[in-house]
This record gives C-alpha cells, sequence and structure tokens, in this order.
C-alpha cells in the first residue's frame, strides 16, 4: 500500500506540472487577453481547462468524488463559498465540484510557482501573507473587489489545512463572513470528505466477523484470539476472484483453497489457543 500511494504521488506531481507544459499556448493565450481586457475569452479558457485538469489530478491520485447539494448553489450572482481545509485534494475538489472554477484566497506561497501562480492568476486568486496582518486586510479588500464586481470567491476560513482528529474542524477566521458582510452576497457552505475504512483494532474489528462471498479462490484466514495486522489481507479482499474469510472453528473451516495463518500478537499464548 505505501508503494502504490508514492507512485499515486509522483504521478500526481507528473500530470499536474506535464498538464501545465502541455497546454502552456493556452495560458500565454488566456494572459494575453487577460492584459486586453477581454473577460470572455479568459471565463472560457478557465472553466474549459481548469476543471478538466483537476479532474486528471484527482483521477490519477485514485480520488473518486461525489457531489451533493449543487441545487444550494444560487442561480444567480455571486456568493462567497466557505469550506473547511483537511486535505491537498479540498482545493481541486473545490474547482471541479462547484457551478464553475471560482478565485480563491491562497496563500502567498503559492504565488512563487512557477506556472501554476501563473494559473492561479489567471482563475483570479488573491494571496494573503498569514503573518502580516496589515497584508491580510488587503488580501480581503481584493477579494471582496472581486465579488463586487459579480464573480463568486472561494475561500477556508481555517485559514491553513486541519490537522487535529478526524471530523473536526479549526478555528474559522472571521474574514469569510466580512467580505459577505460587506459585499451583501450569501455565504454557502461546503464540506469536503472522504468515505474511508480507518483500520480497526486488530482482534476486535466487526469485519473480522462478516463472513466472505465464497469466489473462484476461497481463502480461509484463522482467526486467532492476538490477531496482528490483519488489514494486511485488505488487498486480497479487494480482489474479484479471491473469497477471504475469517474462522475461528475447525466446523467454521470447510475446505478451503488456501488456509493461512496470520502473526500474532502473542504466539504463545495463540499457540495454546491453536491447540
Amino acid at each position: 500500500m505505501q508503494i502504490l500511494y508514492i507512485l499515486r504521488t509522483i504521478a500526481m506531481y507528473v500530470y499536474m506540472f506535464g498538464y501545465m507544459l502541455l497546454f502552456y499556448g493556452t495560458l500565454r493565450r488566456g494572459e494575453k487577453a487577460k492584459a486586453a481586457g477581454d473577460l470572455e475569452t479568459v471565463r472560457q479558457i478557465v472553466n474549459d481547462q481548469i476543471p478538466r485538469w483537476c479532474r486528471g489530478l484527482l483521477k490519477v491520485s485514485g480520488v473518486r468524488m461525489t457531489v451533493e447539494g449543487t441545487q444550494n448553489i444560487p442561480a444567480s450572482g455571486p456568493v462567497v463559498f466557505v469550506g473547511n481545509h483537511r486535505s491537498y485534494f479540498d482545493i481541486p475538489i473545490m474547482l471541479v465540484a462547484l457551478d464553475h472554477p471560482h478565485g480563491i484566497l491562497a496563500k502567498e506561497e503559492l504565488a512563487h510557482i512557477p506556472l501554476l501562480s501563473r494559473w492561479m492568476n489567471l482563475l483570479g486568486c488573491v494571496y494573503v501573507k498569514r503573518d502580516d496582518i496589515r497584508g491580510s486586510l488587503q488580501a480581503l479588500k481584493d477579494a471582496a473587489q472581486v465579488v463586487k464586481a459579480g464573480e463568486s470567491f472561494t475561500i477556508f476560513p481555517e485559514g491553513t489545512r486541519y490537522k487535529g482528529e478526524e471530523g473536526g474542524v479549526g478555528e474559522f477566521k472571521a474574514g469569510a463572513f466580512r467580505i459577505a458582510i460587506k459585499t451583501g452576497v450569501p455565504v454557502v457552505g461546503v464540506v469536503p470528505y472522504v468515505r474511508t475504512q480507518i483500520d480497526d483494532e486488530d482482534s476486535l474489528a466487526p469485519r473480522l466477523e462478516a463472513q466472505g462471498e465464497r469466489k473462484a479462490l476461497d481463502i480461509a484466514v484463522i482467526r486467532l484470539p492476538r490477531i496482528s495486522n490483519f488489514t494486511d489481507f485488505s488487498l486480497l479482499e479487494e480482489h474479484p476472484a479471491l473469497g477471504v474469510r475469517y474462522v475461528q472453528s475447525c466446523r467454521d473451516l470447510g475446505v478451503p483453497d488456501l488456509v493461512v495463518l496470520p502473526g500474532t500478537k502473542s504466539t504463545l499464548a495463540d499457540l495454546l489457543w491453536l491447540r
């Protein structure tokens, strides 16, 4: 699993910058259109290229996305989109999931990344220096001007990625709501979240109770009382031709094609249990 994660991370960065290099001509066309005041061309390029780029980014990273509640986005007029921020994927998800891509209040460091910063400028992002109070206030004013001009804007009010407990959120800064109050536009909340199977405590996992479906190859894993790292079998469970079941008694064993004796947290005690 760790190797897969590393390979997907490498693929993500190769795709991310490879796409920007491939469509460098489109970027230049958008920048020229923006300099000439041709905002319609800029909007067409942004609405076409950025969601396509983000969808590809999510795909090569193994991220599957389901969007719910788009009917709550007002049909007309700008809004301030406010979302919690737990993952690097929150930004590409927001750029794909909403009605169309919108400018984002982003940390200043992103302004120094080649190519990426230029696409962000085309999108209409505003950069904020988080430890500079005066600069932060100016960034909020700039974002408010974007909204006043009729464009929606996206803010992560926690100010940075939240690294606390699962399901929690960080303290919201007031900036996002000041923009909405100052411009008189609605606030639309967005909650990026992930449905994931968190590894259970080894010997207590509910999934060990389930009887696996019998498939072409029947694999029986001996469920030791102190079984360790049973999640090592997760890849086997995902294979369409393999049926994995965890057994505790001889009557449940049957005639499997393969019997697996897993690792244990207490070798002597589990050996006595086996006898």
